[in-house]
């Protein structure tokens, strides 16, 4: 029998919470693969995508129960029909759009704040993060700032790594109790009892159980529960999401001063750092300022030039706002203008190359189809390009059928910090994507370059500090699995 999306909730009170919180872990721990998430592999062997466990566990958590039931004999398909109507759920807001270009800006905007960040390998947001959280310099002090926030250094939560790592194979519930008792500090962060998280989850709810698909989930932040003097993990797969983006997050709440700092000191000191370290450039020049007459500015944040190319890079640490989740058209208003801003910004700043500014030694002359703007953010927010370059154009003055605004769609980008990382890392030049875009008007729009492929088994790390850093974690974790052994709580399968 098919259960309808709007009865889960009713349907879930009928079942305990501990068999609730062991399915949530059960089929969280399918899908990770020690140091991803694994979303491609074979749909029948993975019951659930991550975001539909994150509503099931949501509900699962929030219905206070009435009976004892588990899901094993007669109820042993009531998971999988329950995991069937969240994918087959559509909000009530998309209904109501029509077939066609809003429907599908719509649709991809809320699913790719939800359903893109997955597919990460957990160890370069770690290294992202861990050079956040310990950048200092005489204008900004993250490690201090981290300490005063919350009494840890952010090393203090790497044993969510090992965590992780441990649960994506065979642990014991003994080791798993050792590893939360001896990292409880950090945990008592990590964690809400079940009713403060349904307070704060009910709080981002507005339209009740329809808000549910694409709202902020409290897992997230919070991925620790407890209730009845236990401390459950429903969902695993969350754990690296909690000290990475929600840590961040929580660290710069309603501190506007400190996210412009971040971005304006610790994201240009990282781009630089990664794109220095690829090897990729002849020439890579941060940030001056010049002057025209009397008036002083600043060029772009990271130049760098391949041969008679160049990229002028400039980073933002912009986020994409919760409410862009749930179709606020008054937020996706807000957050077009902000890109368009940036695009302009760096347009008039393309400009000025050459005439004003010249960053590289190396003197020569740049065919304007040769010079490109590269807008990073710290997350893409999912805003259809058109809208943001259309936008752009309206504060540029710029008419849509001029050589200028073609210029900007084929020339100046705005992307993910993680689509800069994906060539980098492999010591690719970014031109490269770029070059390629350029050229095909059909790609003008795409939310990233979609050209570098990672993962792919003859691509090699060649970032340094990157690999200092996957070391520091594979010691960590080997220093763990060692203390585990010598408790006797490790498997010998493990």
């Amino acid at each position: 029998m098919d259960i309808e999306y709007n009865c889960i909730p009713l349907i879930l009170k009928q079942y305990s919470f501990n068999s609730k919180m062991s399915m949530c872990q059960l089929n969280s721990r399918k899908i990770m693969k020690y140091t991803y998430i694994d979303i491609l592999q074979d749909r029948g062997k993975t019951i659930a995508f991550p975001w539909e466990l994150e509503i099931f566990a949501m509900f699962s958590i929030m219905e206070y129960e009435y009976n004892n039931n588990n899901f094993e004999g007669k109820r042993k398909n009531v998971f999988n029909q329950i995991i069937t109507a969240i994918r087959n759920y559509t909000h009530p807001k998309l209904k109501d759009i029509p077939p066609g270009t809003r429907f599908i800006e719509m649709f991809i905007l809320a699913t790719g704040l939800i359903q893109f960040k997955p597919q990460e390998d957990m160890r370069y947001r770690l290294f992202r993060f861990n050079y956040i959280f310990n950048y200092k310099n005489n204008k900004i002090d993250m490690p201090k700032v981290f300490k005063e926030k919350f009494d840890l250094t952010f090393d203090d939560f790497l044993f969510c790594f090992n965590l992780f790592y441990l649960l994506s194979g065979n642990i014991s519930v003994e080791a798993y109790d050792y590893i939360v008792n001896t990292n409880i500090k950090a945990i008592q962060l990590l964690k809400l009892k079940r009713s403060e998280f349904i307070q704060k989850q009910q709080g981002k709810l507005p339209d009740g159980i329809d808000s549910a698909y694409y709202a902020l989930k409290y897992l997230n932040p919070y991925p620790f529960i407890d209730y009845n003097s236990y401390i459950y993990l429903p969902l695993p797969h969350l754990l690296i999401d909690s000290i990475t983006d929600s840590l961040l997050n929580r660290l710069t709440d309603n501190d506007d001063t400190l996210r412009s700092n971040l971005g304006k000191e610790v994201l240009e000191s990282y781009l630089f750092l990664i794109l220095k370290e690829s090897n990729a450039y002849d020439e890579i020049i941060r940030e001056f300022q010049y002057k025209i007459e009397k008036n002083e500015y600043s060029t772009p944040d990271v130049m760098v030039r391949t041969s008679d190319k160049c990229i002028l890079f400039d980073s933002k640490s912009s986020v994409p706002s919760v409410n862009l989740r749930c179709f606020n058209d008054i937020t996706i208003k807000k957050q077009t203008d902000k890109c368009a801003g940036y695009i302009s910004q760096l347009f008039k700043r393309i400009k000025e190359f050459g005439i004003n500014y010249y960053p590289f030694e190396t003197k020569m002359e740049f065919k304007k189809e040769n010079i490109f703007g590269v807008v990073v953010l710290l997350e893409e927010n999912y805003i259809f390009k058109n809208n943001i370059y259309n936008q752009a154009a309206e504060l540029l003055n710029i008419n849509k059928n001029s050589l200028d605004y073609s210029y900007m769609l084929s020339n100046i980008k705005i992307i993910g910090l993680r689509d800069i990382e994906e060539a980098s890392f492999i010591s690719k030049s970014y031109v490269d994507g770029l070059l390629e875009q350029r050229d095909d008007p059909n790609k003008w729009y795409d939310l990233t370059l979609n050209y570098f492929n990672i993962n792919k088994k003859d691509n090699i790390i060649r970032i340094n500090e990157l690999n200092k850093f996957i070391n520091k974690l594979s010691k960590n974790l080997e220093l763990t699995l060692i203390e585990l052994y010598k408790k006797g709580f490790l498997k010998k399968d493990i």
